[in-house]
């Protein structure tokens, strides 16, 4: 997801899990509908693969669609509120 991210717009929108989610994390536990969009504003690599990013807030959305992808990674249609 980051690398696909900063390959384009560096936009990421950020969900949170409703209540349950530990049952189903592996799964696509359900969100709660509303999400925060942000733009990636810096990236640092680590040494043992992961990264730490900052992230800045652009603005609120809602869930319309969740898509079927085949990436490890959940992709939604949205509408800016």
């Amino acid at each position: 997801m980051l690398r696909d991210s900063l390959a384009s717009d560096r936009q990421i929108a950020m969900a949170l899990l409703k209540p349950g989610w530990e049952f189903n994390y592996a799964g696509r536990p359900p969100l709660f509908p509303t999400v925060c969009l942000g733009r990636i504003a810096h990236h640092s690599p680590r040494p043992d693969g992961r990264h730490d990013i900052l992230l800045l807030g652009t603005s609120r959305a809602v869930i319309v669609e969740e898509l079927t992808v085949e990436e490890s990674y959940r992709i939604a249609r949205i509408e800016w509120k």
